[in-house]
């Protein structure tokens, strides 16, 4: 038979399937036809980083001559491109939407306003984030968006292994970090 982007999966059969309003269970037993996109999406909205974490796959020192080109390193997925990829992730069923990036998440200009969007659309909305010099003011818009999860990429236990997984970081830093998921802990 042939696909149409209007049949139910009654149609797609010879023999009538009994009614189906689980678009998933449609689409398994159908075999042919998604009725439904993906129920879990991980998004890398830039390439961006301000870190050169050791193992990173873009960024570590020890790339040298494999590292990605500078134009690579700079690209992100237009903003508008962004919203409109969460509407239709929201209208194909999508669950869970997970912000992370090749880059640094928290880098993207517009990424608050699009985590934003994913939640009011009633997707789980998570974010992987390395929270390297989150400032106070992003910390409270973080908080207020009361995400379903956020994942911290840091690589160490302590503020020694940080500074040696993480070149040109600071002890320091890494207390900031320690600080700031004790306050988001308090707030939530």
């Amino acid at each position: 038979l042939e696909k149409c982007s209007t049949c139910t999966p009654q149609e797609y059969h010879k023999k009538p399937l009994p009614e189906i309003s689980d678009r998933l269970i449609a689409g398994i037993m159908e075999g042919r036809h998604a009725y439904q996109g993906p129920e879990h999406i991980v998004i890398d909205v830039t390439n961006r980083c301000q870190l050169r974490c050791n193992a990173c796959w873009l960024y570590s020192p020890y790339l040298k001559e494999h590292k990605p080109s500078d134009e690579w390193l700079n690209k992100q997925i237009p903003y508008e491109r962004m919203k409109s990829f969460i509407s239709e992730a929201s209208s194909m069923g999508t669950k869970i939407i997970r912000f992370t990036g090749g880059g640094e998440p928290l880098l993207y200009e517009g990424i608050l306003d699009l985590l934003e969007l994913a939640k009011s659309k009633n997707i789980k909305t998570a974010l992987t984030t390395n929270f390297y010099n989150v400032s106070e003011n992003m910390l409270k818009d973080l908080i207020k968006l009361n995400l379903d999860e956020i994942a911290l990429s840091i690589w160490a236990p302590d503020a020694r292994t940080y500074t040696e997984m993480h070149p040109g970081t600071t002890e320091e830093n890494f207390q900031k970090i320690k600080e700031n998921l004790k306050k988001i802990k308090m707030e939530t």
